[in-house]
């Protein structure tokens, strides 16, 4: 009788179904934590990338409006001058480039809904600025500004992320 070498030290080629059940609910538990851990990790990088770019953005909002109360030419009003600019109202929304360049006013309907596509027109952020008034003490009244950085852009304005930042009117 033939009997094979690796039989008669008692080694077997392959693994066990048990072996093989083991690793497979290892990799299971171990890719879901990974993935996760990647997503995270991309979500903090796009956080540290809006933050820098409101470095451009905030002084670019300021100087839209010091331009509309002034009567230049810019994104927001054309070239008529708004003494009481911003508005109690309605957001007013720019939009901004990659890099934290202006590119245009957004109209409310786009704010609200989201740009169709990313990058439609260049945009990747929005600004929106809204003044909100604060009655300081009994007689006088203080007009503050907020101005909400919201990504991504083609998210619906519930949808968004959003970094706030506050001044009283310049």
């Amino acid at each position: 009788m033939n009997i094979s070498p690796l039989r008669q030290t008692g080694l077997t080629r392959g693994i066990s179904l048990l072996e093989m059940l083991i690793g497979i609910s290892l990799l299971a538990l171990a890719v879901p934590l990974v993935l996760g851990s990647l997503v995270r990790a991309g979500e903090g990088g796009m956080v540290t990338r809006v933050e820098s770019r409101c470095a451009r953005i905030i002084p670019a909002c300021l100087e839209e409006i010091y331009a509309a109360r002034e009567g230049r030419q810019n994104l927001l009003t054309g070239s008529q001058r708004i003494a009481d600019f911003p508005p109690d109202s309605e957001p007013v929304c720019l939009g901004f480039a990659r890099r934290g360049g202006p590119v245009a006013k957004m109209d409310p309907e786009i704010y609200h809904a989201g740009l169709k596509q990313r990058g439609a027109r260049g945009i990747h952020y929005l600004a929106a600025i809204t003044v909100q008034t604060v009655a300081e003490n009994d007689s006088t009244a203080k007009r503050r500004l907020k101005i909400s950085v919201e990504y991504p852009a083609t998210a619906p304005a519930g949808k968004r992320r959003k970094l706030d930042f506050y001044t009283g009117i310049p």
